[in-house]
């Protein structure tokens, strides 16, 4: 059965916190103005970033992402980290699948020590 309603791609704001709607809204409150203007100076920035806690390159990275998102406050939600540096960016059981695709060498963990697994075989 299918349905002319759009799908709607929940990215993680349902399950925020209070604080992290609270801090979403007073970004919004005082980025967002700043997103409108053309330009941002300094001065601007630096306000801004005392009145938040940030830095300047913060401020400046928020007025980007409101300039790019929808306008709304959950464009200031906190966004959910892609793993960084030596982290697997895969679930467990996704990482397990691959490495039995790959014939039992996880190839991911080889390349994060080293290649000692490799070495052995």
């Amino acid at each position: 059965m299918a349905t002319d309603t759009p799908r709607i791609a929940e990215q993680g704001v349902a399950t925020l916190s209070d604080q992290a709607w609270e801090r979403a809204r007073r970004r919004a409150e005082i980025i967002g103005p700043l997103a409108q203007s053309e330009t941002v100076g300094h001065a601007a920035a630096d306000a801004a970033a005392q009145a938040l806690g940030l830095s300047r390159r913060q401020v400046y990275a928020l007025i980007r992402r409101a300039r790019q998102g929808s306008g709304l406050v959950t464009d200031f939600a906190p966004g959910q980290s892609s793993g960084g540096k030596g982290k697997g960016r895969l679930p467990d059981p996704v990482e397990r699948i691959d490495s039995v695709r790959q014939g039992g060498v996880n190839f991911r963990a080889e390349l994060r020590s080293g290649f000692p697994g490799l070495h052995a075989q």
